[in-house]
């Protein structure tokens, strides 16, 4: 069933202790050019004037007691939402004002389970160009054009509420990837979903919060794996292949010389560390043909590596949590209770 351009939107925001960035939020959500929307405000247990801010405008404001996270929040949020289509941003991102109707437009059948689009940095700033590239590409192989892709982010997403309502809505032992399981279980019910480049949401961030927020989705990223057994991405598909070379040389060192343990692991160390910085040559080619800027072939390489670094450091963190669980019976880490901030 295709939807008119008029359906009934709930526009879903997540908050905590965002007081530095929630005006700003709620002033472009105000002036999306869509007539028939809710905007619904759910305060994560904020200990700042966030829903103080919040109260001072039009919107609902939904309270909560103690922080339950992200994927709680949004719960909170569906349950007491009323359209047809629920839509999901976050409070340190800017909208578009034509977002909503962008995104309404792409549900022309009822396989369609989901919308969503870019969200470049507020700044535009030389770092900031580099990672908006690294989520288009994590998004939609580095295109800006409409296509099936295999998940949304949160901060630009907006789905059926049938459809969530079939799937359960977010699952809360997620602290991050939590959009990322829910669009795999949508996939798995049969829906696809939709990525529009003209649906734009943008985002604030800066290169120090983008890096620690890619720890913390690393540990998310094993407990997708964890979930999904044999679910696993591109980058976890080039990570394999690496693994099994440096494995492979490793295997014919150890045949023919006699070294310590230690110089085995040192080596093969180099060796996988060499091969990812081949990989973020040949990336930061793509990203300076994309934007025609030739010092991103210098930069990118380093840049790349450091957030791959994080991204694997957040899995081990992850990985070592989970067998701790294991070893000592705690529920709450399996449960995934693991995020590393308050």
């Amino acid at each position: 069933m295709q939807l008119g351009t008029t359906e009934p939107v709930s526009i879903i925001v997540p908050m905590y202790n965002e007081e530095r960035n929630v005006k700003l939020c709620i002033e472009s959500l105000l002036e999306l050019d869509y007539p028939k929307k809710e905007i619904i405000v759910v305060d994560d247990g904020s200990s700042d004037r966030t829903a103080e801010i919040v109260s001072e405008f039009p919107v609902r404001l939904i309270k909560l007691e103690k922080k339950v996270g992200p994927a709680a929040a949004r719960n909170v949020g569906i349950k007491a939402a009323k359209g047809k289509i629920i839509a999901f941003t976050d409070a340190d991102c800017i909208v578009d004002k034509h977002w909503l109707r962008n995104l309404v437009a792409n549900y022309t059948d009822s396989h369609v389970g989901g919308v969503g689009g870019p969200f470049p940095n507020f700044d535009q700033k030389y770092a900031s160009k580099y990672m908006d590239y690294i989520s288009l590409e994590y998004l939609s192989d580095g295109k800006l054009v409409k296509s099936k892709v295999s998940f949304l982010s949160t901060g630009n997403a907006s789905f059926r509420r049938e459809v969530l309502e079939k799937v359960s809505n977010f699952d809360t032992s997620f602290r991050t990837t939590e959009d990322v399981d829910l669009c795999i279980r949508i996939r798995n019910a049969g829906y696809y979903l939709i990525f529009e480049p003209n649906d734009l949401v943008w985002h604030k961030y800066n290169l120090s919060k983008y890096l620690l927020s890619n720890f913390e989705y690393g540990i998310g990223i094993f407990r997708l794996h964890l979930k999904h057994k044999g679910a696993i991405d591109e980058t976890g598909r080039k990570d394999l292949f690496i693994i099994i070379i440096t494995l492979s040389v490793l295997f014919v060192l150890a045949l023919t010389t006699a070294l310590s343990i230690y110089v085995y692991l040192i080596m093969g160390f180099a060796l996988v560390i060499s091969l990812q910085a081949l990989n973020y040559i040949y990336y930061s080619i793509r990203v300076a043909r994309f934007y025609g800027d030739v010092s991103y072939l210098l930069t990118g390489p380093i840049f790349a590596l450091t957030r791959w670094l994080m991204l694997r450091l957040g899995y081990i963190y992850g990985l070592v949590q989970y067998m701790l669980s294991r070893v000592m019976g705690n529920r709450r880490i399996e449960q995934g209770e693991w995020n590393i901030t308050n």
